[in-house]
């Protein structure tokens, strides 16, 4: 066998590192999707329901007696707000909180609906939580909402088909909540 001249070697290795630049980022994705990571921008920090709850079958009214229509044409989302059975101050000004939220939206503030479950607010309270809608859950309520959160206020997210596809437990990071919406509702 001949030996190799400088010109072919330099383009043996020029079609080594050719290859190298079109293997290597599929291997590193590769990589990272075998040990399960994922950019932080890509998560939601409320935890996604597996499967999503379908509501159709849950019936809840209104305070004006009015049914409650989970799924709708408008592409509106609903965020529902659990206030627990003993809600203090403290509980309720962090409900208050919640019309932030179609605020954060700006524009898109029209397609982000906020409901209490279960508790009718205080008299002196209703001013500070409007637009807020307040409904009562028939039962039987669906596992994922029908548990009375302890330490705080819990809220879950409905897509505009109906379904329950986000929760975040008591204690939530308003700002992080925002961020979330921020991502579905555009």
């Amino acid at each position: 066998m001949a030996p190799v001249g400088p010109g072919r070697a330099r383009g043996r290795w020029q079609l080594v590192l050719l290859v190298l630049a079109f293997a290597l980022p599929m291997l590193i994705a590769i990589g990272l999707k075998v040990t399960g990571w994922r950019a932080e921008r890509t998560q939601n920090y409320g935890t996604l329901l597996e499967p999503p709850v379908d509501l159709a079958g849950v019936r809840a009214r209104t305070d004006a007696d009015a049914t409650v229509s989970w799924r709708n044409t408008e592409n509106r989302w609903l965020l529902l707000a659990r206030v627990p059975e003993r809600c203090d101050d403290p509980c309720w000004d962090e409900l208050a909180r919640l019309p932030r939220l179609r605020l954060a939206l700006g524009r898109h503030a029209p397609r982000l609906e906020l409901m209490l479950l279960e508790r009718a607010p205080p008299p002196e309270r209703r001013a500070g939580l409007a637009p807020m809608r307040y409904a009562v859950l028939e039962p039987p309520a669906p596992d994922a909402i029908a548990h009375d959160p302890e330490r705080g206020p819990a809220i879950w997210l409905v897509d505009p088909h109906g379904f329950l596809v986000l929760e975040y437990a008591p204690g939530y990071d308003l700002d992080r909540v925002i961020k979330d919406l921020k991502k579905l509702i555009r």
